[in-house]
């Protein structure tokens, strides 16, 4: 590890010569500066919670979550140029990835406050590196991300592949004109045309020109041809191609929209892919969505993405034909949603950061952390979603994963709960309480808020994850489940999600949406709502089975926050396994079905959770190539497609951190 001028670095060097389930860490601050620092304590945020071993002379003061405060007996003091190793540290969880380890640090004083300015870089942040020693255990190198290939794959380049292609012939064509106004065809031409034109600004022509505007000498023209009522799907459509024209057959403006997505596909891909032009001159293309839900689920909760990020994030889903968009709205690391009367939501549980009611998580440092979105800005996202045919589905998880609305709202808390409960993530008060007098008029504001502002057909509200034992220090819960005729964590938790379903359903005349752990607790009984089984493919069946309407999200085909490789430094999480291209591309949903269940496959679901993607480019990482493969596995017939053409394709496809080309 080289120096970096004028700074302090935490080194952490995971040992795990007896394996991820029993990796030692051993931290070592690097002084680079020319100053004497301390004495100090060190705070920093890491995944795999770290334990000090006996007799190191180091003990963790504080930790919520993923973040520690250690400190040392004496007290550290770094002197100029000097190092000072800390350790040797247990990991709580297996260590399989460099992420996994330290990912932000800084220093603090004594009584707790972040170490003055006039220590080069140590105010703000402490360079983090993290490392594995060299060991038996230590993987090789995964197998390479798919790359294009050398030649580009036969047949039109479009993504998801379509129902039937029989086409021939190559075009000069490059663009697209509509021929002839038309009230039908003219407000799904500008918003697809209008998509085009944000996604890929740095490209010399828009695809498709200007409704109304005349065909030129690089032009194509475009009929659309309004089917029969009946005779063909809402989302279907057929483009038949002759020389430098193609008819478009549809019968509503959903498959109006694919249509014409596929056609700016083809020209793009004919400008951008080496080989002979890609746009046929003659034979037809058939498409029809295989399932109504085609989703994307994005976590904004425990990495902040920016309202212009979400929105982009639409264009992004409706490029490859996706139409629900998942908006993971609160978590125990941020709550993003104003809600009238709690204005301390957004003001507070929005926020984290040295000193704050929400410590510094996941990366983040001392600085305020965060943010929230404002009516305007969740109105946008609603226009340009409904022109481009993505119906939104917005989640506030209940009830657990809610320790940043209850470091806003004390209200919330039972003041006489005793505790003694940790969640899965290292939170040891994250779970409403439906007992306490607060929480049900809480539960109506803020699911009220979400139903004015989306004005969503479902609203998706959690259920996952509640931890062991939630309840059992409260005497408030303890009535409530008294009350009610249940009792342990999993009867006041069924309880109290089947309060909330009927809160939601009955109040906001809203459909439902729930985490499998609501599902098979009986707090959303079969034709109720529909519900997304997560931790493997086993759940899926299991809920088919008993009769469920299911969107099938197996995290080891549908989590693309999971690493692609088993590689030491490839990013992502692994609790899942790897998530290859491979993996996503060839899920069937309709197999997980095929043991004799009752229920129904709605559709399918690619999720980002955000503990490692705090950045933009970060969750490009994740998403191109596996949304890719999700999208065509929602859309396309079983089996079809290829991967050679899903990685040509994904080389130029649009990025949320970049505009343009890809670099």
């Amino acid at each position: 590890m080289s120096a970096t001028t004028e700074t302090v670095r935490l080194e952490t060097v995971f040992d795990r010569t007896a394996g991820p389930d029993a990796a030692i860490a051993r931290l070592t601050l690097v002084n680079d500066t020319n100053r004497r620092i301390g004495p100090f304590e060190l705070a920093l945020t890491s995944i795999v919670p770290l334990v000090p071993g006996e007799g190191s002379g180091v003990r963790v003061v504080e930790r919520v979550s993923v973040y520690h405060v250690v400190a040392g007996d004496p007290a550290f003091v770094l002197e100029p140029g000097a190092a000072l190793e800390l350790g040797p540290f247990t990991a709580g969880f297996p260590v399989r990835h460099a992420n996994d380890g330290p990912s932000a640090a800084y220093l603090v004083d004594l009584a707790g406050n972040v170490l003055a300015e006039d220590v080069p870089r140590a105010q703000r942040r402490v360079l983090t590196e993290v490392e594995v020693a060299p060991c038996a255990t230590t993987p090789e190198p995964g197998p390479a991300p798919v790359a294009p290939p050398a030649r580009p794959p036969d047949g039109p380049l479009v993504l998801p592949w379509p129902d039937r292609v029989e086409v021939a012939g190559e075009s000069p064509v490059r663009r697209w004109a509509l021929a002839g106004p038309d009230g039908f065809c003219e407000p799904e031409w500008t918003a697809v045309r209008d998509l085009v034109a944000r996604l890929f600004p740095g490209e010399d022509e828009r695809l498709l020109a200007a409704a109304g505007e005349s065909a030129d000498d690089r032009a194509g023209v475009v009929t659309v041809v309004r089917a029969p009522a009946g005779t063909m799907a809402e989302a279907a459509s057929r483009l038949r191609f002759d020389g430098d024209a193609v008819e478009v057959t549809v019968a509503a403006a959903a498959g109006l929209r694919a249509a014409l997505v596929t056609l700016a596909q083809l020209v793009r891909a004919a400008d951008l892919v080496g080989g002979p032009g890609r746009v046929p001159t003659s034979g037809v293309i058939e498409d029809a969505p295989r399932y109504e839900w085609r989703g994307l689920h994005l976590d904004v909760a425990r990495s902040f993405r920016t309202a212009d990020e979400v929105a982009r994030v639409i264009d992004l889903a409706a490029w490859r034909k996706l139409n629900r968009l998942h908006l993971h709205l609160t978590d125990d690391e941020g709550w993003r949603l104003p809600v009238l009367g709690y204005p301390a939501l957004t003001d507070i549980g929005a926020w984290r950061g040295h000193g704050r009611a929400v410590p510094p998580l996941l990366g983040s440092g001392p600085e305020p952390t965060g943010g929230s979105y404002t009516a305007a800005d969740i109105a946008g996202w609603r226009r340009r979603a409904d022109a481009l045919g993505v119906v939104m589905v917005p989640e506030i998880d209940l009830p657990g994963h809610g320790f940043a609305a209850l470091a806003a709202v004390p209200d919330l808390r039972d003041p006489d709960d005793a505790g003694g409960y940790r969640s899965v993530q290292g939170f040891t008060t994250n779970v409403l309480n439906p007992g306490v007098d607060a929480t049900w008029p809480f539960l109506r504001a803020a699911l009220g808020a979400v139903a004015d502002l989306f004005d969503p057909p479902w609203i998706h509200v959690g259920g996952d994850e509640v931890p062991a034992g939630a309840w059992d220090g409260s005497p408030a819960a303890g009535r409530w489940a008294v009350e009610h005729g249940v009792s342990g964590t999993d009867g006041i938790a069924a309880a109290f999600m089947a309060g909330v379903v009927d809160l939601v359903r009955t109040d906001l005349g809203r459909e439902v949406g729930v985490w499998e752990e609501a599902a098979a607790s009986g707090a959303l009984g079969p034709g109720e709502g529909y519900v997304v089984p997560w931790q493997s493919s086993k759940e899926c069946r299991d809920l088919l089975a008993a009769g469920h309407t299911v969107v099938a999200a197996p995290a080891e085909r549908c989590y693309l926050d999971q690493v692609s490789d088993d590689h030491w430094t490839t990013p992502g999480l692994s609790w899942a396994g790897a998530v290859p291209l491979e993996a996503a591309h060839t899920f069937d949903p309709a197999e997980l079905a095929a043991v004799g269940g009752v229920g129904s496959v709605l559709g399918l679901q690619a999720c980002l959770w955000s503990e490692v993607t705090p950045t933009a480019e970060r969750v490009d990482d994740q998403l191109v190539g596996r949304l890719d493969a999700l999208a065509e596995r929602a859309w396309s017939p079983p089996g079809a497609g290829d991967l050679d053409r899903v990685a040509t394709l994904a080389s130029i496809a649009p990025r949320l951190a970049r505009t343009g080309l890809p670099a």
